[in-house]
């Protein structure tokens, strides 16, 4: 049995969600469409400063680090998640998208349905000029 640690472990894990399935993630292109006729909810992923400074409009605030503690703020965004009826588009300031793919993942087993990762996710969105809270 093989186990990886440290840096290599990263390696792995990098590897593995980079090679997620297509429908794990959405395009810019599409999720603008959807964000436009506001019919999706939006979850971010980064830590709680970089949220607070700026933001998809509506997007609800989940970190990783929270959904594996149990976090009792978590547990209400996912349940206000499996009630919204919507697609779920999560997104990540990381390469690759490994944060929000992670997320993803997480809520799919919280028995979130429809659940995607933003390729490019914040940087791409924030970098083509796209609306953000707090305004610029």
């Amino acid at each position: 049995r093989v186990r990886a640690t440290g840096h290599f472990a990263g390696v792995v894990l990098a590897a593995a969600l980079q090679q997620a399935p297509a429908d794990a993630r959405i395009s810019q292109a599409e999720f603008k469409q959807l964000f436009t006729a506001k019919a999706v909810a939006v979850v971010d992923t980064r830590a709680e400063p970089e949220y607070s400074r700026a933001h998809v409009p509506g997007a609800m605030s989940l970190g990783d680090a929270d959904i594996s503690a149990g976090v009792p703020a978590a547990a209400k965004t996912i349940a206000a998640l499996k009630k919204a009826k919507r697609p779920v588009v999560v997104y990540c300031a990381c390469p690759a998208e490994i944060t929000s793919l992670r997320v993803a993942d997480a809520l799919r087993a919280a028995g979130v349905n429809d659940v995607r990762a933003l390729t490019g996710g914040w940087v791409e969105w924030f970098n083509a000029g796209n609306p953000v809270e707090p305004s610029r």
